[in-house]
């Protein structure tokens, strides 16, 4: 792996941990609240490999199968 992509890696660390604090609203998706919305846009836009989203009253986000892997090892 690349300096330059372990960097982003381990930036995508904290925003993963926090994702995880909210509850599963079933198969992974987590609602994403208006705030934390514009935190989240530029994470995903970073390491869009690593997340899925959707809109459903609002945005949902869940890993995707490298972002479990990825989460596997924090």
């Amino acid at each position: 792996m690349t300096d330059k992509r372990k960097e982003l890696f381990e930036r995508q660390a904290p925003m993963i941990k926090l994702l995880l604090r909210s509850p599963d609203q079933g198969d992974g998706w987590r609602d994403v609240s208006s705030v934390l919305r514009k935190t989240i846009t530029s994470g995903i836009s970073a390491m869009p490999e690593l997340y899925e989203t959707r809109e459903m009253a609002g945005m949902q986000i869940r890993l995707s199968e490298r972002g479990n892997i990825l989460k596997d090892y924090l």
